[in-house]
């Protein structure tokens, strides 16, 4: 079934470091892990188009998963995104990305996503590809993206 909205972007696996030292690790981040609970909890019909490493833990997809979004787009590959979050004394955070996936590509995205009404991209340093949503945006497809990684 074609899906209504397309989630193209990265799913991490994050540590986050407190200003008074205390560490929260495995999180779910990612603005593509976010917007597809979010919307398929709202309703859509949500594909979901990002790369993990072998090592992200299920029970860190399990809200994706529980929302019904449809993840034949999730790839797994040896190593995905790994990052952590330091939040400082001022509340100023930090962002390290430990490990990366390959980027995103359009062989990635299943041919059924390829027809959606909205396609969002949720970036982080210059993911997905520029070249890669002008492909995906047809005549008449909605654009959403999240700009922050641009």
């Amino acid at each position: 079934m074609k899906p209504d909205l397309v989630i193209f972007s990265h799913i991490l696996n994050e540590t986050i470091r407190f200003a008074d030292g205390r560490t929260l690790s495995p999180v779910l981040g990612g603005p593509g892990a976010y917007a597809s609970v979010a919307a398929a909890r709202l309703g859509a019909r949500v594909g979901l188009v990002a790369k993990i490493g072998q090592d992200m833990p299920n029970e860190l997809l399990q809200p994706i998963f529980q929302a019904g979004v449809d993840t034949t787009g999730l790839i797994v590959e040896p190593v995905g995104h790994k990052n952590m979050l330091i939040y400082n004394a001022n509340g100023h955070k930090t962002l390290q990305f430990l490990t990366r996936p390959s980027p995103l590509s359009l062989q990635d995205v299943p041919d059924v996503y390829r027809q959606a009404d909205i396609i969002y991209c949720g970036s982080g340093m210059w993911e997905p590809p520029l070249a890669v949503v002008r492909a995906l945006c047809r005549p008449g497809t909605k654009l959403a993206a999240d700009i922050g990684g641009y």
